[in-house]
């Protein structure tokens, strides 16, 4: 059987994996190193992809390890070319902090000095024809 096939290396879970296919329609696999050295021989394989009749197909790695890509066209007749491309996976969830944790945008009083009596006035002009009356003086 003739295939085309391409060693991704070490993937992350989560990294997509895209076929882009050209000509019939073709089985589009990923598989693990063991995996891929049995598909080859013909023996029984374990594989995550199918049947595909429209591209691009994007295929998840489910787990770290050594992947392999495959396109064949399952003893069928006709032509198939394919790009195989690898995509990053989605990225980590942002974990805020909440501003209060950050010191420098606490207003504490100075513990070492205690004649600190800060006060602090705050004027936000949003309109911008009376700029130069009222918001210059007060600079």
């Amino acid at each position: 059987m003739k295939f085309i096939y391409k060693d991704l290396g070490n993937r992350k879970k989560g990294e997509i994996i895209r076929f882009v296919l050209k000509g019939n329609a073709a089985n589009v696999r990923i598989m693990t190193s063991s995996n891929f050295s049995n598909y080859k021989n013909g023996r029984r394989h374990n594989y995550y992809g199918g049947h595909a009749t429209k591209s691009p197909v994007e295929i998840p790695i489910p787990s770290d390890g050594h992947w392999y890509a495959t396109v064949d066209l399952g003893g069928h007749q006709g032509r198939v070319n394919a790009s195989i491309s690898v995509l990053p996976g989605a990225l980590p969830l942002i974990n805020n902090r909440p501003l209060s944790s950050v010191p420098s945008l606490l207003n504490l009083p100075d513990p070492l000095d205690p004649n600190d009596t800060r006060k602090f006035d705050v004027f936000i002009s949003h309109a911008s024809e009376d700029k130069d009356d009222v918001v210059r003086p007060l600079a």
